[in-house]
């Protein structure tokens, strides 16, 4: 193993490094790289094999010829300088890093060049622990300072054996981790094990807990990794008991498939969250006994559902200090995917004490507009930024506009986007420009934001919502301070 990396290193020296590469042989086809990397792998055969053995020559090179194949990667010849660009944009909120084509599980020497020479950057990292067909965790010549194995078939390797272990001790200052496991892999398990007092800048760590087996030992530990976690997002946790330092988290994401009696238990411990998010695909059922939990401490709380609405959650759940209401619907409109009135009736029970006098209220996409929607906006007197969209029936687009213009509806309305979906101008509301005006005139005294959108059916796309007149009204409160946007 120390004369492959020695030759790895001699060969090296006598070639270009990595920093020192031409950019643009990122566009060479891959057999082109493949015979400019091919020098390294016939060295290592010299030194490894007698001459004469042509046959195991042959079959070493084949081995290396097709290992250096499947370490190729986008930015390979890439010089430093310009990777060190990439993860300043990673390590920032200018880029996410789930955009990128690489992950922790693909070995190439970039990573240990930027983790040595720029570890400021490492920010942010991906990690997956399940490994893709035939990429091999070890990298020849470039890991001479890693532990590392020599080439293997992939099922011949341990399961263990992951590029988290290898970068951990390089990438001291990371703030954020992404983890998750394949089917019955217990890395990730390890993994966050092996994070306590290591990481010690951590801030935000995901984890997908779902595949773990039921069995697995270290679920039942309490994971305190670092004092600094502020951030914890955890999906499809079925069953498992795992049990974070809840005191210290700020911001709790649950998402995908979750046993609902473990969520309220781990509100119950979670006395500081100040943003929720609750984001269900599958749920098990909660009893409706339960007591409810108040949580004075969330200023924000995030609802998005796809298909079925988190039942009994909110209603086990007082929220007196609630400033930021977010509720989103992925579904299609096209499929009545909507925030029903049927959810809207039974989850406002939550809002009921809020006492804060800045409020949010977001409903993304759609909703029905009726009597539901109605009394929930009633329970917030001194709601401030209200940000919703309807797909109301032909007849009710004119009931919205008859409640948006009541003076006791949200009178301290600061704030207002209003979407229409699926509107037929000639026979719903051929007024309806006149009626934004109408919006805007009767709230000009405390409305600061008025942006309405109106999405036509494909036939009426030419069709002018304002008129001169209703043009000549929305100028003058803009001159007057107001932001007014329609389209």
């Amino acid at each position: 193993m120390s004369s492959l990396f020695h030759i790895g290193e001699q060969q090296k020296e006598n070639s270009h490094s990595i920093c020192d590469a031409d950019p643009f042989t990122f566009f060479f086809p891959v057999e082109t790289k493949v015979k400019r990397l091919s020098p390294i792998g016939q060295a290592v055969t010299r030194h490894m094999f007698p001459s004469h053995d042509v046959h195991a020559v042959g079959h070493v090179q084949i081995d290396i010829n097709l290992m250096l194949s499947h370490h190729k990667c986008c930015f390979q010849a890439l010089p430093a300088d310009i990777l060190r660009e990439i993860f300043l944009l990673v390590s920032s909120n200018a880029a996410d890093v789930t955009q990128f084509p690489w992950t922790a599980a693909h070995i190439c020497a970039e990573w240990r060049t930027i983790a040595m020479h720029t570890p400021i950057l490492w920010s942010k990292i991906h990690v997956i622990t399940t490994l893709p067909s035939r990429v091999l965790p070890c990298d020849m010549g470039e890991m001479a300072k890693l532990e590392c194995l020599p080439s293997k078939e992939i099922e011949q390797l341990p399961r263990k054996f992951q590029m988290l272990e290898l970068l951990m001790d390089h990438a001291p200052r990371w703030k954020v981790a992404y983890l998750s496991s394949g089917q019955e892999d217990v890395s990730l398990g390890n993994g966050l094990h092996r994070l306590r007092g290591r990481i010690l800048n951590l801030e935000c760590l995901s984890i997908d807990v779902g595949t773990f087996p039921m069995e697995f030992p270290f679920l039942k530990k309490n994971f305190s990794i670092t004092s600094r976690l502020f951030k914890l997002a955890i999906r499809n946790n079925y069953d498992e008991e795992v049990v974070f330092p809840w005191q210290q988290i700020k911001r709790l994401v649950f998402n995908g498939f979750h046993d609902l009696p473990y969520i309220l238990r781990a509100l119950r411990s979670a006395q500081n969250v100040e943003h929720l998010t609750f984001s269900p695909n599958a749920l098990r059922a909660l009893d409706l006994n339960a007591v409810p939990i108040a949580l004075p401490t969330i200023r924000c709380l995030d609802i998005d559902y796809d298909q079925i609405n988190p039942p009994s959650l909110l209603s086990r759940i007082i929220l007196p200090g609630l400033q930021k209401l977010f509720i989103d619907h992925d579904g299609l409109v096209e499929q009545g995917n909507l925030i029903s009135l049927d959810f809207m009736t039974k989850n406002f029970v939550p809002f009921e004490t809020v006492a804060y006098q800045e409020w949010h209220a977001t409903f993304v996409p759609l909703v029905q507009f009726g009597p539901a929607f109605k009394d929930v906006i009633a329970l917030w007197p001194t709601l401030m930024y209200l940000d919703v969209g309807f797909v109301p029936p032909i007849e009710n687009i004119d009931l919205v506009f008859s409640f948006m213009i009541q003076r006791i509806v949200i009178p301290a309305l600061r704030s207002l986007r209003i979407t229409f979906r699926v509107c037929n101008i000639w026979e719903g509301s051929p007024r309806i420009g006149e009626q934004l005006v109408e919006v805007a005139m009767m709230r000009r005294n405390s409305l600061r934001v008025f942006e309405a959108s109106v999405y036509v059916e494909k036939s009426q796309g030419g069709t002018a919502i304002l008129s001169s007149a209703d043009k000549a009204s929305l100028e003058a409160l803009k001159a007057n301070g107001m932001s007014i946007k329609v389209r």
